[in-house]
């Protein structure tokens, strides 16, 4: 939403999706910010859950999205993963999986160098609607100085 799909590939190079998140983003979300850039982006990899029994009994607790992004990262051990929503942050912590959101992924960017303002891109965020309580907001301002 705020034009920042490029900070996914230059901050980890290449993704592994599960089909559920391309559905949602790409074919559901058709129009929305992210479609258009995640049906084309080379660098993004859609993939299957081998095992599906573990969707029913993630379902209990998560939405399909969020289910198959922890049953995928379970089989993969990935290094880290995106997620924002609360519930599916809790069931990777609960399985020891390191897991990264929106703010950490701008945060890592100025970081890295490579945005000039962490505030400038947070106070997009905020515009755009996505909620960032102001003790979060603060502390990533001052955890790069800014």
């Amino acid at each position: 939403a705020i034009g920042r799909f490029d900070l996914l590939q230059l901050l980890y190079g290449s993704i592994v999706i599960p089909t559920a998140v391309f559905t949602e983003v790409v074919t559901q979300g058709t129009g929305k910010a992210g479609a258009a850039e995640t049906a084309s982006a080379t660098w993004i990899e859609r993939r299957d859950v081998s095992d599906r029994s573990k969707l029913a009994v993630l379902a209990t607790a998560l939405h399909g999205g969020e289910s198959e992004v922890v049953a995928l990262a379970e089989e993969l051990h990935p290094d880290l993963v995106i997620m924002d929503e609360t519930a599916g942050r809790r069931e990777l912590a609960s399985r020891g999986l390191s897991y990264i959101g929106t703010v950490g992924v701008v945060t890592e960017a100025k970081r890295r160098g490579v945005i000039q303002s962490l505030k400038s891109e947070l106070d997009r965020l905020r515009g755009c609607g996505f909620h960032l309580s102001d003790r979060v907001y603060q502390a990533c301002l001052a955890a790069v100085g800014e």
